[in-house]
């Protein structure tokens, strides 16, 4: 389960990144992109 949420949330932030990198008016985005990595790299350690 832990996994699968996991890459979800990675696809999650992988899509934000590149929406804000083909769309450059979704800046929003990086800034969702940001936060969501930084929360997996918070989930993520032990």
């Amino acid at each position: 389960m832990t996994t699968d949420r996991t890459a979800i949330v990675l696809i999650g932030a992988i899509l934000a990144g590149l929406i804000a990198v083909t769309q450059p008016t979704l800046i929003p985005a990086l800034g969702i992109s940001i936060a969501t990595g930084a929360g997996l790299l918070a989930y993520l350690k032990p």
